[in-house]
Order: C-alpha cells, then structure tokens, then sequence
C-alpha cells in the first residue's frame, strides 16, 4: 500500500470505518504487543475504528510518535502542528497598530488638552490594548480555521460549508463524501450523515426549532418564528416562551445515534451578561445558528 517514505500506518476510510494498517517493522511490533488491532479477512493484522473512535485512536499515534498517510501520500495528524508567527504576521500586526496609532495621536493631544495628560495616557493605552486583542484573536481564528481544512483534507473531506463557532470550534460539512466534522478542544469528530437523528435550537436552554429523523417538523413552524428578536414570543416544540429582552447563550445540538457521545453542542453565542436582542452581536449568532440548523436539517430530511 501506498504512503510517505517512513510511514508507519497508512489510513483508509471505507464505509464509515477508518482502517490504520501498519507499514513499517516498527507499527506492526507495537500493534501486535498493544493488542489494539485484530486479524482482517486477508490474514493481515490492521485496525479498525469507527469515525466516532477513529480521532482517539490517531491521537494515540501521533504521541507515540507514528507517521502516518494516506493511501495517496499525504500526512496525517490528529494533534496540530503548532504554528509559529512568521515576519508576515509580526508585519501585520505591526501595520494595523500603526495604522490605529495615527488617529490616536491626535486623540491624544484633544484628551490631553481637556482632562489631562495622565487620563489621556490611560484612555489611549486601553484602545491600543483593545485594537491589538482584536487583531491577535483574528490571527488565531483564521490559523486555526487553515489547521481545520488541513486536517479534513487529510481525511479526503471536501467541506461545502465551514465556519468558525467561537471559543476554538469549528464545523463543517460534505456533502460527497456524506460527512459531518466538528473540532471541539482540538478534539475531530466526525460524523456520517445516516447516524444523524435530530438538531435543535436553543436560547438561555429553551427549544426555539427542533426537527428529528420520522417527525421532519420544525420548531419554528409551531413557534411561528424563524428568526425573529428573542423578546418575541417564540413557541417550538417545547412550547416554552421568552420574553426577556437579553439572550446569554444560542447553541445548536445535534444528536446523533453514537452511544458515547450522542449530542454534539456548538455555541454560537456564550455571554452571561446577556446579549440584547436587538444588537448585532445576537442577530449574527442566531444567523449563524439557523444557517446550520437548515443544513443539519436537510441532511436529516434527505
């Protein structure tokens, strides 16, 4: 079987099962002694993982230090490879906080003229540190996001759709290949399309759209709500009602027949002080949410 030179464990996926066959003197020594594999039908000792495992097992691979491929040649790792910043991104960087520092010089002298040096200093150092969070959160989501479609290419995943949830998560879909993944805590799951039965909606814990695998009845059409402001009155299949005028949490749970791990939480939106109803920071959340709702629910229906 095909792989990189040195490989130690070439990996297939067939049917929703990936199978980790050794190649090397050092891969078949260890999986003997392991006993983690087992003997398939053509006298070869390999092993086999469902998708819901196959992550897992990876992991354990790459800390002993295994290398591992595709049958095309192409490397495959569970744990990513950190990135350092080159001068490209220092340069970046160094641009935009130039790039801010210029309107604040003159910020400077107007605050410093009416209440002081001293509040002028403190005021302009608070946006400084601000402007340049914002620009090394954004560095981190877009190296994070390439690791993601790095990783999924690995695992011959061609992702139609994929997006950033926050808080180190990301999800994608294929539809060829019939596939959903998810990276939580830098953890991959990977799912098949049939083992999908159900996604909902939630706000501060409470169903706004829910459709399962038999039903194919989404919440909104009971609630009469698709995407409207959480003050309003919004039904669902749990016939719960909001009328706060703040949403602290929007999360989409997708439910799946893996015993293990059977409901798969995405957080679109994680603020214990509340996001106000009308703001942008809510609307794009539960864009966001209802954007992937649809796709899980049209896997669902399909």
């Amino acid at each position: 079987m095909a792989g990189l030179p040195d490989t130690d464990f070439v990996v297939s996926l067939t049917g929703g099962v990936q199978t980790f066959v050794p190649t090397s003197e050092r891969g078949r020594s260890w999986l003997a002694a392991s006993g983690k594999g087992a003997v398939n039908e053509d006298g070869a000792l390999v092993a086999e993982r469902d998708t819901a495992s196959a992550a897992t097992f990876q992991d354990l691979l790459d800390r002993k230090g295994f290398k591992c491929s595709s049958p095309e040649g192409a490397e495959i790792r569970h744990r990513p490879v950190p990135v350092k910043p080159g001068g490209w991104t220092f340069g970046c960087l160094a641009m935009l906080i130039a790039a801010a520092a210029l309107p604040l010089i003159g910020a400077v002298y107007v605050v410093g003229r009416l209440l002081g040096p001293g509040v002028a200093a403190i005021a302009i150092g608070i946006v400084v540190a601000l402007a340049t969070a914002g620009a090394l959160l954004t560095w981190m989501q877009s190296d994070a996001t390439k690791a993601f479609r790095k990783k999924l290419a690995s695992l011959n995943f061609q992702p139609d759709a994929l997006e950033w949830c926050g808080a180190g998560t990301l999800i994608a879909i294929d539809k060829s290949s019939r596939r959903l993944a998810i990276q939580a805590s830098g953890a991959l799951m990977l799912r098949d399309f049939d083992t999908l039965v159900g996604v909902e909606i939630e706000e501060d814990g409470a169903t706004i759209q829910k459709t399962d695998r038999g039903s194919q009845l989404g919440g909104a059409l009971v609630g009469g709500l698709i995407a409207g402001p959480a003050g309003l009155i919004v039904g669902g299949l749990s016939g719960t009602r909001r009328t706060e005028n703040r949403v602290r949490a929007v999360t989409l749970n997708i439910f799946t027949r893996d015993t293990t791990n059977p409901t798969l939480k995405l957080s679109f939106l994680n603020d214990p002080s509340g996001a106000m109803a009308t703001s942008e920071t809510y609307k794009a959340a539960r864009l966001q949410a209802q954007e992937w709702y649809s796709r899980i629910r049209a896997v669902i229906e399909t």
